[in-house]
Parts: C-alpha cells; sequence; structure tokens
C-alpha cells in the first residue's frame, strides 16, 4: 500500500506542476498575443490525460479565424513563434537568446510591435538579433555591423546607439 501511495502521490505532484506552468505559460501566450497582434492566441491540452497527449497552439489574428500554429504564414508563424518563445522565457528565463532574422518576413507594423515587446522582456536577459530591418536597430543598446569591405569582412559597433544617429550608422559601411 504504501508503495502505491507513493507513486499516486508523485503522478499528483507531477500533474501539479505540469498544470502550473502550462497555466503560467498560457496566460502569458494570452496576454502577449493580444498586445502584439490584437488577436488571441492560447495552448490547449490535446487528451484528458495530460501525459499521453500533446499540446495545439491555436492562434487567431484580427479579421482572420483561429487556426493551429502549423496552418499559418510566414510572417503569423513568427509573431506565434515568438510569443510562444516569450511566455517559455516567463515560465524559466534563459540568460541568452540569439534571433536569426526574425523579423524578416514581418511587415513594418508587426516589426515595430514585435521589437517594442523585445525590448519590454530583454531585462534579466541578453537578447541578440540578426536584422535588416531599421525599426528593430533603432531600438538596441549596442549595433555590430559587418560588412564586406575589398573581400574581407568588416565590423563596426556602437555601444549607446542613441547618441549616433541611424543615416550615420547606415553611411558607415
Amino acid at each position: 500500500n504504501s508503495i502505491v501511495l507513493f507513486i499516486n502521490e508523485i503522478d499528483r505532484e507531477k500533474r501539479e506542476v505540469f498544470m502550473d506552468a502550462f497555466k503560467k505559460v498560457d496566460d502569458d501566450i494570452r496576454k502577449t498575443f493580444s498586445e502584439i497582434a490584437g488577436g488571441s492566441a492560447y495552448l490547449q491540452i490535446e487528451n484528458e490525460d495530460i501525459f499521453s497527449g500533446g499540446l495545439s497552439y491555436l492562434v487567431q489574428f484580427q479579421g482572420k479565424p483561429p487556426r493551429e500554429s502549423t496552418a499559418l504564414s510566414g510572417g503569423e508563424k513568427t509573431m506565434a513563434a515568438t510569443v510562444f518563445l516569450l511566455a517559455l522565457q516567463s515560465l524559466k528565463p534563459s540568460p541568452f537568446y540569439l534571433m536569426d532574422e526574425v523579423d524578416a518576413h514581418l511587415d513594418a507594423q508587426n516589426t515595430e510591435r514585435l521589437s517594442k515587446i523585445m525590448v519590454e522582456r530583454s531585462s534579466g536577459s541578453q537578447i541578440l538579433m540578426v536584422t535588416l530591418k531599421e525599426s528593430t536597430v533603432a531600438k538596441a543598446t549596442q549595433i555590430f555591423g559587418i560588412y564586406s569591405k575589398s573581400g574581407q569582412s568588416q565590423m563596426v559597433h556602437y555601444k549607446n546607439p542613441d547618441n549616433v544617429p541611424l543615416a550615420q550608422i547606415k553611411t558607415s559601411e
């Protein structure tokens, strides 16, 4: 009996820990997606037995029907995936994130929204973003620019880009 009770207690604790984490991530997704995209997004457990099924990530952009994250366009997937990453960050922050052109498929309005939320969420973590979008570069606390000159890679670095006009950074190349 004591072994069965011990196993039941472990199962109960495992379920409780999972559901607490699920709720925290889902709440963050709902809040952040609404702020960034103005639509709604949420996680859904696919099976009543939470450990024998998976999760669905349902997303609804303004004026569009709700869809699973796998059925989104490139820019929509970028927004949904980044919101999911930020929600996981709220659960268990990583000290370092590297993002390669996550804003490449976004229009100007969504790039602005995404870069704003990335700045808000960057406290406590270092975020390195590779980007070609000026609105994202304009929010950076440090800028590293890599360009080719005479067949060799050259680098420029600005520690306080607020003090350097964006046009000057672009012409440094």
